[in-house]
């Protein structure tokens, strides 16, 4: 039991703390709407009203994108570069620890299984010493196998729906920069063309 104990605690760690580098996102219904709005901005030249509007929308989204927005005299190309080494910081934040915790979620029923096997060994033990003339003898090995059976199943169920949660999630926060990334990139190579005219 104190390897499942344990197979659990760093499971749940990791997604956890996965949630919170997702922040607000991670359950963020109007994502979409954020970003449409945030284009309409950018449309419009208008970087204050986007930068205002971000932080008014809290996020691991918003925050990048308002981090990108703190130098808008940059080129496009400096800007490019800036974004997409941030993008790539902050996916590899993210998707840190959530193989350790797939890999949690896939060994707790394994764990569970081996105590299974286990709690048999020492009832066939039971069997062969006492026989099977006291049930009450064999009671104390079927359960310490369905415990471990339970446990296993108790620790997999909800760290694997969790950890598939958060990397659907993660995706679509990934598609997001994007294409907030994109809005900024297009808005900075008109703001080039303009200033070229």
């Amino acid at each position: 039991m104190l390897p499942l104990f344990l197979c659990g605690v760093v499971g749940f760690y990791f997604v956890l703390s996965a949630m919170n580098k997702l922040g607000r996102d991670m359950f963020a219904r109007d994502l979409k709407v954020v970003m449409e709005r945030f284009g309409e901005f950018m449309a419009a030249n208008d970087v204050d009203g986007a930068r205002a509007y971000l932080r008014a929308n809290k996020g691991l989204v918003s925050q990048q994108l308002q981090d990108a927005l703190e130098h808008p005299d940059w080129s496009e190309h400096h800007l490019r570069v800036i974004m997409t080494e941030r993008l790539s910081a902050k996916l590899v934040e993210l998707d840190k620890g959530m193989h350790l915790a797939g890999v949690m979620a896939t060994t707790a029923p394994l764990l569970g299984l081996l105590g299974t096997v286990a709690g048999m060994v020492s009832t066939f033990q039971v069997l062969t010493t006492f026989g099977n003339s006291n049930p009450l003898l064999l009671a104390d090995g079927i359960s310490e196998a369905l415990i471990a059976t339970q446990s296993g199943l108790l620790v997999a169920i909800p760290l694997m729906l969790m950890q598939h949660r958060i990397e659907d999630r993660s995706l679509w926060v990934r598609k997001q920069l994007e294409h907030g990334m994109t809005i900024i990139l297009n808005w900075a190579g008109s703001r080039e063309h303009r200033s070229q005219v």
